[in-house]
C-alpha cells in the first residue's frame, strides 16, 4: 500500500545531533537566533543561515549570505538547490544534516480495512466508501449549456448567407454592378 511520503531532516552532527525534524509544507529558516523555525544554537552558523522552501515534491535549500557556508553533499551554494532524498546539508563547519522522507503514519480510522482494494483511482476530495459505510453516491450532472450551441448555430448561418450573398454579387451581370455603384455616385464605364 503506498502511503504519503512525509520529509524529515536528521542532524547528523552538531547540537542535538540524531534529532529527526518533521518537514511540514512551510517555509523554514535554519539559523542560530530564536526567531528561526529550525534554531542551530552553534557559533559557527550565522544568525539566518539558509532557508528551506517547498517546491513541488520536494524543498529547496537556498544560503541567506551566511559567513561560513552552505553546502549540499560537498558543494558550496551559490543559488537554491532542490533537494532529494539523501541529500547531505552542511552548515559551517560543524552542523551536517539529511534530507530524507519517511512514510507518514496514518491514524488507524484512515488505514483501509485488509479485504478492500485499495487504489489510486479516487478522486480527490471524495471520501472512499470504506470510511463512509455507505454506497460511493454518483455525481450529479450538468445540464448541457444548449446556449452555445444555438450562438454557434447562428453564427454560422450568418456566415454562410454572408457568403452567398457575395458569390451572387460577384458573378452577378454587369447591369447588377452598374445599378450598385449608380447608388453610391460612382461612374460606370
Amino acid at each position: 500500500m503506498n502511503r504519503p511520503k512525509q520529509y524529515i531532516l536528521t542532524i547528523k552532527e552538531g547540537p542535538k545531533a540524531g534529532e529527526v525534524l518533521i518537514l511540514e509544507n512551510i517555509e523554514y529558516t535554519l539559523g542560530r537566533t530564536p526567531d528561526n523555525r529550525i534554531v542551530i544554537d552553534e557559533l559557527s552558523v550565522s544568525r539566518h543561515h539558509a532557508r528551506l522552501q517547498p517546491t513541488l515534491g520536494s524543498f529547496a535549500l537556498e544560503d541567506l549570505g551566511s559567513t561560513n557556508g552552505t553546502w549540499v553533499n560537498g558543494e558550496q551554494l551559490a543559488r537554491p538547490c532542490v533537494l532529494a532524498p539523501g541529500d547531505i546539508i552542511q552548515l559551517a563547519d560543524n552542523v551536517t544534516l539529511e534530507f530524507n522522507f519517511q512514510e507518514e503514519i496514518l491514524p488507524e480510522a484512515l488505514i483501509p480495512p485488509p479485504d478492500v482494494p485499495v487504489t489510486t483511482e479516487t478522486p480527490r476530495g471524495k471520501t472512499p466508501a470504506w470510511l463512509t459505510d455507505k454506497e460511493p453516491k454518483t455525481m450529479p450532472t450538468r445540464p448541457k449549456r444548449l446556449g452555445y450551441r444555438v450562438l454557434i448555430g447562428v453564427l454560422l448561418l450568418l456566415i454562410v448567407l454572408c457568403l452567398a450573398v457575395t458569390a451572387y454579387i460577384w458573378f452577378a451581370a454587369p447591369e447588377v454592378w452598374q445599378q450598385i455603384l449608380s447608388q453610391f455616385g460612382v461612374p460606370t464605364p
